[in-house]
């Protein structure tokens, strides 16, 4: 049987993902402010059954959690919440993580195949977002989402959205927008 060289290095790619997936723990590390942040990144966990911990980190920093060991890794999942930051600098908001603190967690990443979720973050180019323009559903304008019965069904069909008539799935006013923020 011959076997090419591509064929060789595909088996060999995926044999390395399947031994990272062997040294790494399944369960999820949340990293939060505090317990009342970390109580939020875990309600979905809890309704998956997914096991986690939670590693606080206080407005004046700490180390991070040993991430792994010579065993492997310890995290499956990674979740951090509003990017672990604090008001209080000059310039608003800011990460209590030094640039140290993050380039481990993404080595992490790298080294074990997990990912990183970020929850309550400010859409921005580091998360794939951007605004794309300002004006649009300031206070008291308004936008409605919906979904038609028929794309619900076939796209999302395990997501538990509800249609009533042509009432709307969502409204923006009380939602997030960045041309509010200064």
């Amino acid at each position: 049987m011959d076997l090419s060289l591509y064929t060789l290095l595909v088996v060999f790619a995926n044999l390395i993902s399947y031994c990272r997936a062997l040294y790494t723990n399944s369960t999820a590390l949340i990293l939060a402010q505090d317990e009342s942040n970390a109580n939020e990144a875990s309600y979905l966990l809890n309704s998956y059954g997914i096991r986690y911990e939670t590693y606080l980190i206080p407005k004046e920093g700490r180390d991070l959690p040993a991430l792994s060991n010579s065993a492997g890794g310890h995290y499956g999942l990674l979740v951090v919440h509003s990017e672990l930051a604090y008001d209080g600098t000059a310039s608003g908001f800011s990460t209590v993580l030094n640039q140290g603190q993050w380039d481990a967690l993404y080595e992490y990443q790298r080294a074990y195949g997990v990912r990183m979720v970020h929850i309550d973050v400010v859409p921005k180019p580091a998360y794939g977002a951007q605004l794309v323009g300002i004006g649009c559903c300031t206070p008291p304008e308004e936008q409605t989402i919906s979904v038609v019965p028929e794309v619900q069904q076939a796209r999302f069909p395990t997501a538990g959205i509800r249609y009533v008539d042509s009432c709307p799935l969502s409204e923006t006013r009380l939602t997030f927008h960045l041309d509010n923020m200064k």
